[in-house]
């Protein structure tokens, strides 16, 4: 097996043409002959066989072992032509003459054996270097394709990463239009599967049913949420919307934590899922404000119905009065009136005089010509406390506490309607029996008034909706109006209300109005620097 021209670079050429490796061969023998010759001349001594071994040496390296062995037979057949035969054939035949020759074939065979394993050995290892060098090659080709795939990679992750950004970009700006459109309008979206009966919200939950995010769990958090009152006719609208397939709409109430009463108004369509009802998609829309407004509007209509009522009222029987006025004028006049007679048509006047009043201050007020004056606080309670004292129970304790007054400037029959109203309401409730405390006196600016029961006080519920015209406690009795005159003359008036009240021991409540002091009021002395007890007879 003989080495390739691209084995290695650095080796010798081995692959040459028979004709040039046996013609080498032939010609080495002939010079190693010729120098044998030339210095046999020149020296008078040679050693043909050492000279004719270089040839052999050199030939095995380069043509391999059929030349080498031919090199050798030729260096030994031109040692034998040239320096053996001559000396004759008797002497060749002898074994010192036959031994260099047998030596010089054995070591050209030995050495054409050696040259041809280190040949071997040394084409393996060309192959091997070939192969290194191809497989270098292929490795050197992937790794260039593999180079230039992660390169087109890179850029596509880097394309693909642009565009995911720009896409997750326009979905984050259309999250936030819709979240900024679900605050403004203050709705929500909501995807009801009927199936898994599992409803999907979108937003703050807690700002729409007043549970926290995380105790948010869908369908179940939505009907606790829900008015007791109203969660079945919810549910009744839901089981319709899915039975008839249509558009399903419904509104209800939501209580929240701190009190306040939210309503909601649902609006969604039933979606079909491969033939069958599957989901209601749809908004919740807060429509709290709506419904105040409209209750507002109601109660507008009301008061404007019962001002004009009120005004009809007291223009019908303004003329009545009059009659009745003048027949007790005409009947006071009678001498044969008994001493207790003209007492009790003293009262009657008086009673009928105070029923006119409050007739033309019904049609007055709705009308509102009134002018204001000076009003003394002391003197104006006097005259309310007077009106009542007459027919309270005995179990009912009055109290009076006067400090130092100024002069209020207002119109004189509104304010008295004020505290007759804050009085009448104390009474009542007193009605079991109570204490009864009206303290008056001047503070900073103006003339404060305080209307204190030890009754059973007002609940924390109804508290704050006291002021509110058509609602009373009064089931009975109660027009739902009075509390809400009250604060709408002292506001009028410049004033303020306020409301403290107990439902535990102690109970009682304590209603407090404030009425600034006319300009330039003169400050008038306490009427009694202690307490005054009125009991009821």
């Amino acid at each position: 097996m003989f080495l390739t021209n691209s084995a290695h670079s650095g080796l010798p050429e081995f692959n040459r043409p028979p004709w040039q490796r046996y013609g080498s061969a032939l010609l080495s023998a002939a010079a190693a002959a010729a120098t044998t010759l030339l210095l046999q001349e020149l020296t008078g001594s040679s050693a043909p066989w050492l000279i004719a071994f270089f040839p052999v040496i050199l030939i095995a390296w380069y043509g391999g072992v059929g030349p080498c062995l031919v090199s050798a037979l030729a260096g030994a057949a031109a040692v034998l032509y040239w320096f053996v035969l001559p000396s004759g054939l008797v002497r060749f035949a002898t074994v010192d003459s036959a031994m260099p020759l047998a030596v010089y074939l054995l070591a050209s065979v030995a050495v054409a054996l050696l040259a041809e394993a280190y040949r071997h050995r040394l084409a393996e290892a060309g192959e091997q270097i070939a192969t290194h060098q191809q497989n270098q090659a292929q490795l050197d080709f992937a790794i260039s394709h593999l180079r230039s795939a992660s390169e087109s990679l890179r850029d596509e992750a880097r394309r693909e990463s642009s565009q995911r950004k720009i896409v997750e970009d326009q979905l984050r700006i259309s999250e936030e239009r819709i979240r900024g459109a679900e605050a403004a309008a203050a709705l929500r979206l909501f995807d009801w599967d009927l199936r898994k009966e599992s409803i999907y919200v979108s937003g703050d939950v807690h700002a729409m049913f007043g549970v926290p995010a995380d105790q948010w769990t869908g369908r179940d958090s939505l009907l606790a949420a829900i008015h007791p009152d109203d969660r079945p006719r919810v549910q009744q609208a839901v089981e319709r919307a899915a039975n008839a397939g249509g558009p399903a709409e419904f509104e209800f109430r939501v209580p929240f934590p701190d009190g306040s009463m939210h309503w909601i108004s649902a609006k969604g369509n039933v979606v079909g899922h491969g033939g069958s009802l599957a989901r209601i998609v749809g908004v919740f829309v807060d429509i709290t404000s709506q419904k105040v407004t409209e209750q507002a509007l109601i109660r507008h209509e009301k008061l404007a119905a019962t001002g004009r009522m009120a005004a009809t009222i007291a223009h019908e029987i303004n003329n009545p009065l009059a009659a009745l006025t003048n027949l007790l004028y005409i009947v006071k006049g009678d001498s044969t009136l008994s001493r207790a007679g003209a007492q009790y048509l003293a009262m009657a006047q008086e009673e009928l005089k105070r029923v006119a009043y409050l007739a033309n201050q019904a049609l007055g007020f709705y009308k509102e010509k009134a002018a204001p004056s000076a009003v003394q606080m002391p003197e104006l309670l006097d005259e309310v406390l007077a009106l009542y004292t007459r027919n309270i129970a005995a179990n009912v304790r009055i109290e009076k506490h006067y400090g130092r007054s100024v002069e209020v400037n207002a119109i004189r029959g509104e304010i008295w309607q004020v505290f007759a109203n804050l009085v009448s309401n104390a009474l009542y409730a007193i009605r079991a029996g109570g204490t009864l405390s009206v303290e008056a006196r001047a503070t900073a600016g103006g003339m404060e008034v305080r209307i204190r029961d030890t009754g059973t006080g007002i609940s924390a519920e109804h508290l704050d909706r006291i002021f509110q015209p058509f609602f009373t406690t009064k089931e009975e009795t109660g027009t739902g109006l009075g509390l809400w005159i009250v604060k709408e003359i002292v506001e009028k008036h410049g004033g303020t209300i306020r409301v403290e009240s107990r439902t535990s021991d102690p109970a009682g409540t304590c209603m407090t109005v404030f009425l600034p002091a006319a300009t330039s009021a003169a400050v008038i002395p306490a009427a009694n620097s202690a307490a005054m007890e009125v009991r009821a007879h």
